[in-house]
């Protein structure tokens, strides 16, 4: 593991042999003298505009004459590796060219011109890629940002930017970088996935409105003056709709540090009767980790062995970067108070609401006055780069008070700030304007995904965007779209949040939102929602096959537990020694494993179980795992799914999409009003919104009997049918 940015191999140097070092040397040495002719006898400006076939048939014609005339020789693989090169040293990225266009290689690292490491399936390699010296690489550092309109320079000696297809740039020279140019770029597998997805056609331009026939969005505008129809249209615009970034008393439009915001979207929605406000969020300052002194932080090492996100997956061979902790201090608090003047939040000039639940450093500081420290972690950026979050420290405060600061926290009193935090306020949506599958109420065939729903998070957004995008498929099929329900799924939960509730700030998805979250576990996900993968074709047969195998042998091995009958001469022993009660006469293993000083390891050997017979199998620990937890608390989720069987009887009953509720005046007329809102797709989402009382639910139930004919709440009809 390297924290400082730079890789070694593990002999400290990336060099062969001494006869392929002289080989190289020269080798080098005649591609640059070739590089030279080239730049002094053709016209760059002019060749850039020709057919590459062209361009290289007029740099093979000099690298021939410059051969000859330094008496080399060169057989045809190297030759053609030589023009390789130099086509790419001309017009490309030099000697990381191709690696850019390996599809294997998810991370490039350049530590100096004499290293160069790459990543494949989650290892770090070293390559035999070199450069001819710290100046050729800051030229092709210079050129790689050039491409995306920013500069390096020894003014501006870092920098951190996306690249055209995705990947993330992240580059240090001198003076800042005391040991030499370093380079890494991640690229990230998901675009080029996209790239060679058949039907799948990828166009970069801004969304600035919606064209809107008969109530349906048929078209997307952009801001070149282009149309894009559509059968579906998903607005995932994250931070960027009508996006003020805020930095003390200076702001400027934008969606995310360095990249424009969306204009015009929102104005075209609004237009179209969907409502909008204004939310915001902020990023705390990023820093320089080899300006931290990480002395004087703790360490905070992660799981080991870290446990793996995926079901299909029984380890990661990946080696763990730790994250550090310090704190803030009185000296602190003091810096920051002096900048609350000069605070967007408290001088007035933020409108939107923040994230109740991330409060940005100045905040901390003053609802909570009396607390002498608060916890700042200091979490790596990434595998190859130096840049180090400071979680725990978001703000919009002025520059220099970020600044003072961030240098009273022990480790971080020589840091240098690489790039400041500021807040963000942007446009989103009311989500109670959406129907459960993330569909407009107001305009069909539109779908709203992520931040512009009201929701803070990675996750949040994510999941959205799955959910989204799922349904837009189903839509354009013509089937019945996908709804995960509150006892399912996290994601269950949190659109239902969001549908029924609304929301006035940042909405995080927590599990004490969850009232059945005794049974959405993680160890257990793969039981809940395989089903779905598979019916959307999302898992192979093979994998479904594996989860309906661990299902049936957990339900065997319950069974069998409650079958197999133990004597107290022969387990009383052990049970002493796990310090529980003796047992008096024969025990089931079950009952056993209910006490709390029982696991499944110290009932191995009794009975015959295929459990036993498997221990160190992979999947039999799962399995293992999963029936410990379904028995031990057994009593609690047998009492929770009766109470899911109770709400899904209320979720199965269906109110109409285009009821009236304003006419059924046995309702309360807060009910009215906000039934014909939200519009609830069933009986149970119309009893989580706020202000719906049981009777309200209970006339409601009357209406349907009764067709959502008028009728009132206190006719003895109504009675006979509730007892009914």
């Amino acid at each position: 593991m390297h924290t400082t940015g730079r890789a070694t191999n593990g002999n400290g140097h990336g060099h062969g042999n001494g006869n392929a070092a002289a080989a190289a040397h020269r080798f080098q040495k005649l591609k640059a003298e070739i590089h030279r002719q080239v730049v002094e006898s053709l016209d760059i400006s002019k060749l850039v505009k020709l057919n590459p076939e062209r361009v290289r048939r007029e740099v093979r014609a000099v690298a021939a004459q410059v051969t000859r005339n330094n008496h080399e020789s060169l057989d045809t693989v190297s030759h053609e590796r030589m023009i390789d090169e130099i086509m790419n040293e001309a017009f490309g990225l030099g000697p990381i060219e191709h690696l850019m266009n390996d599809p294997t290689v998810s991370d490039i690292l350049v530590n100096g011109p004499r290293q160069v490491f790459v990543e494949r399936h989650g290892r770090l390699e070293e390559t035999d890629i070199v450069f001819a010296d710290d100046a050729h690489l800051i030229q092709i550092i210079q050129r790689i940002t050039a491409r995306v309109g920013r500069r390096v320079d020894e003014a501006t000696p870092l920098v951190d930017a996306r690249l055209p297809d995705g990947s993330r740039l992240n580059a240090i020279i001198p003076p800042l970088s005391l040991e030499g140019p370093i380079l890494s770029i991640r690229r990230f597998g998901v675009r080029l996935a996209c790239e060679r997805q058949e039907h799948l056609d990828i166009r970069q331009d801004m969304a600035t409105g919606l064209v809107i026939e008969n109530g349906r969005a048929v078209a997307v505008e952009t801001m070149l003056g282009g149309k894009i129809d559509s059968r579906n249209v998903i607005i995932t615009a994250g931070t960027f709709l009508n996006g003020v970034i805020h930095i003390g008393l200076k702001s400027y439009e934008a969606g995310r540090a360095g990249e424009f915001a969306a204009k015009g979207l929102t104005e075209s929605l609004f237009a179209h009767g969907i409502e909008t406000d204004r939310l915001k969020t902020g990023t705390p300052p990023r820093l320089n980790g080899r300006t931290i002194d990480y002395s004087k932080t703790e360490m905070q090492p992660g799981d080991e062995p870290p446990p793996p996100f995926s079901f299909w997956h029984d380890k990661l061979a990946v080696e763990q970067m730790p994250c550090y902790l310090t704190y803030t201090n009185e000296a602190t608090h003091a810096a920051l108070r002096s900048g609350l003047d000069r605070s967007p939040m408290y001088t007035g000039r933020i409108k939107g609401v923040g994230p109740r639940y991330c409060p940005s450093i100045e905040d901390k500081i003053t609802r909570f006055a009396d607390k002498p420290r608060h916890q700042i972690f200091l979490e790596p950026e990434g595998r190859n780069t130096t840049e180090v979050y400071i979680n725990g420290f978001s703000t919009s405060l002025p520059e220099e008070v970020q600044t003072a600061a961030i240098r009273t926290i022990p480790g971080l009193e020589q840091v240098q700030i690489t790039r400041m935090g500021y807040a963000v306020e942007y446009d989103f949506f009311q989500p109670t304007q959406l129907y459960p599958w993330l569909e407009s109420k107001n305009i069909n065939h539109l779908f709203f995904a992520g931040q512009v729903n009201g929701t803070t998070g990675y996750e949040e957004a994510a999941v959205q965007g799955f959910m989204a995008g799922v349904n837009a498929a189903l839509k354009s099929r013509g089937e019945a779209p996908f709804i995960l329900s509150r006892s399912e799924a996290y994601i269950g939960v949190l659109i239902d949040d969001l549908v029924t509730k609304g929301t006035i700030e940042p909405y995080r998805m927590f599990t004490s939102r969850a009232e059945y979250r005794l049974l959405l576990r993680q160890d257990n996900a793969d039981l809940r929602l395989s089903k779905y993968g598979q019916q959307l074709g999302l898992l192979s047969e093979a994998q479904y096959r594996s989860v309906e195998r661990k299902q049936k042998a957990v339900t065997e091995t319950i069974a069998a537990l409650s079958e197999i009958q133990v004597e107290p001469a022969e387990i009383n022993d052990r049970l002493r020694e796990r310090g529980t009660t003796p047992i008096q006469q024969k025990e089931s293993l079950l009952r056993l494993l209910r006490r709390a000083e029982i696991s499944l390891p110290d009932l191995r050997g009794f009975g015959r179980l295929e459990l036993w017979e498997s221990w160190q199998d992979t999947f039999w620990q799962k399995v293992a795992e999963q029936a410990e937890i379904e028995v031990k608390y057994a009593g609690f989720i047998d009492r929770q799914r009766e109470t899911i069987a109770r709400f899904e009887n209320l979720e199965d009953k269906r109110l109409p999409h285009n009821l009236d509720y304003s006419k059924l005046i046995a309702l309360s007329s807060e009910a009215r009003e906000k039934l014909n809102r939200i519009k609830p797709t069933s009986f149970g989402q119309a009893s989580r919104i706020s202000g719906i009382s049981p009777a309200d639910i209970t006339a409601l139930l009357v209406y349907a009997k009764k067709g959502f004919k008028h009728v009132s709440r206190e006719t003895p009809a109504e009675i006979e049918m509730m007892e009914e």
